[in-house]
């Protein structure tokens, strides 16, 4: 499973991709924009619209896949081809105030008045789940 974290800012989100790596050895966070890089390099264009340059993401997850890794991501930059290419192997989960959302998710953390670090703890479950 892919976890792809939707927060109020990609600040927030990066915050928290790197909390998880950071404490958690077998993770990884790749920005989308690092991939949309390599994808540039081959000629291509990371948009919503491009299904190739979805599929040559989402190879590069599956590839950290097969090494054991687990991989979070964040919803900031993450284009909706990707997200439609690796839709049955996407777990979302959104931090922000829960008041202020409507919108549905696998996973929702009440992120008010919580700091990243806090964010994460309330993650360790989830993330202990994936890896099992």
């Amino acid at each position: 499973m892919l976890l792809v974290i939707h927060g109020s800012s990609a600040v927030a989100e990066g915050t928290v991709a790197n909390l998880i790596v950071k404490n958690r050895p077998e993770w990884r966070y790749v920005p989308p924009e690092t991939i949309g890089a390599i994808v540039a390099q081959l000629g291509m264009e990371m948009d919503d619209d491009n299904e190739l340059a979805a599929m040559f993401y989402a190879e590069c997850i599956r590839g950290l896949w097969e090494e054991g890794c687990h991989v979070v991501q964040t919803a900031s930059g993450l284009p909706k081809s990707v997200q439609k290419e690796m839709a049955d192997e996407i777990t979302t989960v959104f931090i922000v105030d829960a008041k202020k959302t409507k919108k549905s998710f696998d996973h929702m953390i009440d992120s008010e008045g919580m700091s990243a670090k806090k964010i994460y703890e309330a993650m360790v479950p989830l993330l202990k789940g994936m890896e099992a």
